[in-house]
């Protein structure tokens, strides 16, 4: 591996390990652009990155980590029992053990209707507000949905909403740019246990 692409990833990692940035394409560019480098086209990829930042949690967190990682799965349990009815499935950093303090919960739901999620959060009287995002499904596909934010205690939520007949359709996760993979409220509940919390 050549010096200056492990320079990027080691920056990149510090950027991403500090929460100063949140995706891996803007932590890789933004350390790459340190180093004088403005291609895009040999920048590291999401899974090199991703690998190392697991590796410095380790080293240089591997006290705080844990907990952070432990305190965000127990907001995500009690968020997805919450939304139960909608087959809540976390996904992200948090399931993949890389949260940093600064990073949102992610949690995907699949619902018949919006408008029975919006009755939902308004009888529940959540108050949260919504965006559009585009999510890849693959390189050449992508598809539009809405994304809920809102708080949950002291933890920032972000919910994507997608049709119910969408459960079984993988996404690239917008910060990674990694196949999504999602653990269902059982599995965080297993998770949770297997962690001793």
């Amino acid at each position: 591996m050549n010096v200056l692409r492990q320079q990027i990833i080691q920056q990149a990692v510090r950027l991403l390990a500090e929460g100063t940035e949140v995706d891996y394409f803007s932590a890789k560019t933004k350390a790459a652009k340190m180093f004088g480098y403005s291609g895009q086209h040999d920048l590291p990829a999401n899974g090199e990155i991703e690998a190392e930042l697991k590796k410095y949690q380790a080293i240089f967190h591997a006290k705080s980590q844990p907990l952070i990682i432990e305190e965000k799965r127990r907001t995500a349990l009690s968020t997805m029992r919450c939304f139960a009815q909608f087959k809540p499935c976390l996904v992200g950093s948090v399931l993949a053990g890389t949260a940093t303090e600064n990073s949102p919960i992610e949690i995907h739901l699949f619902v018949e209707s919006f408008k029975e999620l919006a009755l939902f959060l308004l009888n529940k009287q959540i108050p949260y507000e919504l965006i559009d995002r585009t999510l890849r499904i693959n390189k050449r596909e992508s598809k539009t949905i809405p994304v809920m934010y809102f708080s949950a205690g002291d933890q920032a939520v972000e919910m994507s909403i997608f049709p119910a007949k969408d459960i079984r359709q993988k996404y690239l996760n917008p910060a990674s740019g990694l196949m999504e993979v999602r653990a269902t409220l059982k599995k965080v509940t297993q998770l949770l246990a297997q962690n001793g919390a």
